[in-house]
């Protein structure tokens, strides 16, 4: 009978990591009959040889489409996406499909995975992994409130990200229902307790002790440092809509920013404080209790609250984070001109060629004209002038 290993989440713990090591290293875990389907089903054997057959979310970056999508409709194209690739499976093989907002909506994967167990054929395993609050939410804000800003409006205060943001942030009663459904074949993993998550989800995998990557804590789409963060604040506070990470980049690269008026919030509001941290780990306690309750049954250690010493390592002045963003943009200016001169050097040089080409093509035909007519035509082996363009040629 086929496997298919699932991981369904959570967030900020490490699931790009594992994302990119499956992809990179793709063709060494089919050729173990382990067999990496993607984020979205977009490398899932059967729809690849039937390109005409995806749908539009099964691609890379399709998760946001998909997760928004009725649920009618969701349901009925997951379905035939997901059945398509089960038949390509053979016997003895092995699927691994990664997508950590899979748990974020119970209501439309656990009948399908039900389903699929009960006639398709397929042992089902599920695997999750959480960590402690603090680190949660310190991590989310930064990547979902302000580097990749997911609400309308202007970047949010730490606090007030937290309270639009609190529903999606409780995963416990979602992680309960699936361990319900799934008894014995849900496993929930304390993140907070591994060298390496990437090592321990490959060494779940049946077949692949040889490709365990080494136990190195790989940090994929990292938090960004803070002036970083401030500079992305700063940049996607200029629109009302939700803003990519990519924004600032093209933007920066395109150098086109002087007689820019950017507007200025301020800069304090970023860099939570240790009771403002201590109270939103506060609101979400009866779900980490939830979460430590599930871990506890699966034999993991419980999620700990970590002490503060009253000194958050990421809590800095404004003052600072100013002058660091200015720092920073000091030397991607000093960059950028080393790169506009070098430009205009080659403009200056190209422009040299020219005029030296058009002087010996003037050269050239002063020459040609001194000669009388009769002498050149006299000459039958003689060779017409070919005008000097300013390309070297390789002819010998």
């Amino acid at each position: 009978m086929p496997k298919l290993y699932i991981h369904i989440g959570t967030g900020k713990t490490g699931t790009t990591a594992i994302q990119d090591y499956l992809y990179n290293r793709i063709q060494d875990f089919s050729a173990r009959n382990v067999h990496y389907w993607g984020i979205n089903l977009e490398h899932a054997p059967a729809l690849n040889r039937h390109s005409a057959n995806r749908f539009a979310w099964q691609t890379q970056s399709g998760t946001g489409m998909l997760q928004q999508m009725p649920l009618p409709q969701a349901r009925c194209e997951l379905e035939q996406a997901l059945r398509a690739a089960m038949d390509s499976l053979t016997p003895n093989a092995i699927a691994v499909w990664c997508n950590e907002s899979i748990h974020e909506r119970p209501e439309l994967y656990i009948p399908l995975f039900k389903s699929c167990q009960a006639d398709g054929g397929i042992s089902i395993t599920l695997f999750a992994y959480t960590r402690n609050r603090r680190d949660y939410i310190r991590s989310a804000y930064k990547q979902w409130g302000v580097r990749h800003k997911t609400n309308y409006g202007r970047v949010l205060g730490f606090s007030q990200w937290i309270l639009l943001m609190r529903k999606h942030l409780c995963y416990g009663e979602k992680l309960a229902q699936w361990d319900q459904e799934f008894p014995g074949a849900f496993h929930l993993i304390n993140y907070d307790s591994l060298a390496d998550v990437t090592h321990d989800f490959v060494s779940r995998l049946p077949q692949c002790t040889d490709l365990l990557p080494q136990q190195c804590r790989n940090r994929i789409n990292a938090t960004p440092a803070d002036v970083s963060l401030a500079l992305y604040a700063l940049y996607n506070n200029q629109f009302t809509e939700p803003v990519t990470p990519t924004t600032i980049e093209d933007l920066l690269s395109r150098y086109q920013l002087l007689d820019v008026d950017f507007k200025m919030d301020s800069l304090a509001m970023l860099f939570p404080t240790s009771d403002d941290i201590n109270d939103a780990v506060s609101a979400l306690q009866s779900d980490a209790n939830l979460v430590n309750s599930i871990l506890e049954r699966h034999g993991q250690p419980q999620l700990t609250i970590k002490e503060c010493n009253g000194v958050e390592e990421d809590i800095v002045s404004e003052q600072s984070i100013i002058a660091g963003t200015m720092s920073l943009l000091l030397r991607i200016l000093v960059e950028q001109e080393k790169r506009i001169n070098a430009l205009e050097q080659r403009a200056i040089k190209s422009r040299v060629i020219q005029l030296f080409a058009k002087y010996l093509n003037q050269v050239s035909a002063s020459f040609a004209s001194s000669f009388p007519s009769r002498h050149l035509a006299a000459s039958s082996n003689s060779q017409k002038v070919t005008p000097f363009t300013g390309e070297l040629s390789d002819s010998r």
